[in-house]
């Protein structure tokens, strides 16, 4: 049988990636990406196919996550805007329907980094036992290498494929013996044991849950919300560039939906560009022009001509931003 483990470079999932390839099995990272987490694929493929030997998967899921678990998880989120339970079962039966595609039921059994009682949302007792019941069979040939002693037997168990006496039974959340261990495995890069969703950060989250409540969510969305200077007119958004890097950015984004128009500055004025609702009126159009001069290296004192969706705005100045420093929702 071949291992499928989810993988995220973090210190947990490594070690169960390196446990079952010390199995002398044909092991597979399976990286599920969801669109929240900066992933850093070279340095994923590093840590899994030079140090530990196994072969990378990268699963593009982005629109499926979004239209099947972000805005209606079954189990709730977290904190912030984190389906941390349905996250992780999303990402379960992603692996299980790639692996039945390409290998075929029975060839194929999956593992995850768990730590029982580690995270107290998604690797509670409650919760996993939850979790296991909607997988359904998954649940027979999921194996936890970290805390195996802990779940019932899997299939890969029964017919021998894995040893439990080689694996762990490590239970909560202290990392002291996964530290000491992936030392001992020779694994000397991973990424350093903290959460890297943006659905867990608080700005990120705000933002995003704020968005949704006005304009459905893209996956091209993700760089707008994660950056610029966020501008609320009631159930209206405008968000401005801040830096250079972030103005070459905003020239991408694409709308197919149409629910945004993009303002740019006059010829010679260097500065921001403005990412503005479709919806706005002639009075937010002249709002929104005149924030963007006051961020810009325009002559504040000058007025200056537009051209916005194809028409014409006379005669606008820069306006002082502080004046509207109540609809600036930071993130």
């Amino acid at each position: 049988m071949k291992a499928l483990v989810l993988f995220s470079g973090g210190l947990d999932s490594t070690i169960a990636l390196k446990l079952l390839k010390d199995h002398g099995l044909d092991t597979f990272a399976i990286y599920v990406e969801t669109g929240f987490v900066n992933a850093d694929y070279d340095h994923l493929k590093y840590i899994a196919e030079e140090q530990v030997g196994a072969k990378l998967i990268l699963l593009m899921r982005q629109q499926q996550y979004i239209e099947k678990v972000l805005f209606t998880p079954k189990y709730g989120y977290g904190r912030f805007f984190n389906p941390c339970l349905d996250c992780h079962k999303f990402m379960i039966e992603q692996a299980w329907e790639w692996g039945l595609e390409r290998f075929g039921k029975g060839n194929f059994f999956l593992a995850t980094g768990e730590v029982l009682d580690q995270r107290g949302k998604s690797q509670t007792r409650h919760n996993i036992d939850r979790m296991n019941r909607d997988l359904g069979e998954i649940t027979d040939y999921l194996v936890r290498p970290l805390s195996i002693s802990y779940f019932p037997q899997t299939v890969p168990e029964k017919l021998g494929v894995i040893d439990p006496q080689k694996l762990l039974n490590i239970r909560g959340k202290q990392r002291r013996q996964q530290l000491e261990l992936i030392e001992k495995l020779g694994v000397k890069d991973y990424k350093t044991p903290a959460g890297g969703c943006l659905l867990t950060v608080s700005g990120f989250a705000g933002r995003l849950k704020r968005f949704s409540q006005h304009y459905r969510y893209l996956v091209g969305d993700f760089y707008l919300l994660r950056h610029g200077r966020h501008f609320w007119f009631d159930d209206k958004l405008l968000v401005i560039s801040r830096n250079e890097k972030e103005t070459r950015q905003f020239e991408k984004y694409e709308d197919p939906l149409g629910r945004f128009m993009k303002i740019e500055l006059p010829e010679g004025v260097l500065g921001p560009i403005g990412i503005l609702d479709a919806r706005a009126d002639d009075e937010l159009i002249r709002t929104a022009c005149g924030l963007m001069l006051d961020y810009s290296k325009a002559n504040k004192q000058k007025e200056y001509t537009f051209q916005v969706g194809g028409r014409r705005f006379d005669s606008i100045k820069a306006i002082d931003r502080t004046l509207h420093a109540d609809k600036l929702i930071m993130g």
